[in-house]
């Protein structure tokens, strides 16, 4: 018998009633069009998506998916806050690069627009199956992948641990995200 004595959550769900044509509006109205390392604090971690109404509806149902997501295995003296917040269009250096969130707990992805959109996760345990070749392997599977990809499409939200490696795929299409950190607090 196999017991699985380790698991990563990919948490994964349709947001119906928010209204995305609002954000990506905003989105192209404010975003700084050269991203890149040089311009992060200025482009990314300084915009109003924790404090504007634009984003209060959704900021809401997120932070209500973190916390179901979160007392699953957490004690409910506890909760989470998102700490920071921010929104991408189309792909650059700070997405498309394997990245990990320092700093906070769980992480959140909204696409409020993203029709062919990918977001792949690299496998934390890779690092036990070093000595595995595709020649010794039947099929790739959970216990021996190296990564996941998880396709992303509009209305979508996803949870996933801040300290898993992650990144965005090239899209053919425009694809945006609002994206967030967590912190845990007294509840």
């Amino acid at each position: 018998m196999i017991n699985d004595i380790f698991k990563v959550e990919l948490y994964k769900v349709k947001l119906n009633h928010i209204d995305n044509d609002k954000i990506v509006d905003y989105i192209n109205e404010n975003i700084v069009k050269s991203l890149s390392y040089d311009t992060a604090g200025k482009s990314k971690d300084d915009v109003d998506v924790l404090t504007n109404k634009v984003f209060k509806e959704l900021n809401d149902e997120i932070l209500n998916h973190l916390n179901s997501l979160f007392h699953k295995t957490s004690k409910f003296d506890y909760k989470l806050i998102l700490s920071q917040g921010w929104f991408n269009k189309g792909g650059d250096d700070l997405i498309t690069d394997p990245h990990k969130h320092n700093n906070s707990m769980y992480s959140a992805v909204y696409y409020p627009l993203s029709i062919d959109g990918q977001i792949k996760f690299l496998n934390p345990a890779n690092s036990l199956n070093y000595k595995l070749h595709t020649k010794h392997l039947k099929t790739y599977d959970k216990y021996n992948s190296e990564n996941w990809t998880e396709p992303v499409r509009t209305g979508e939200l996803i949870i996933f641990k801040s300290g898993l490696f992650h990144w965005a795929l090239p899209s053919k299409y425009d694809r945006y995200s609002v994206a967030y950190n967590t912190e845990v607090v007294n509840g």
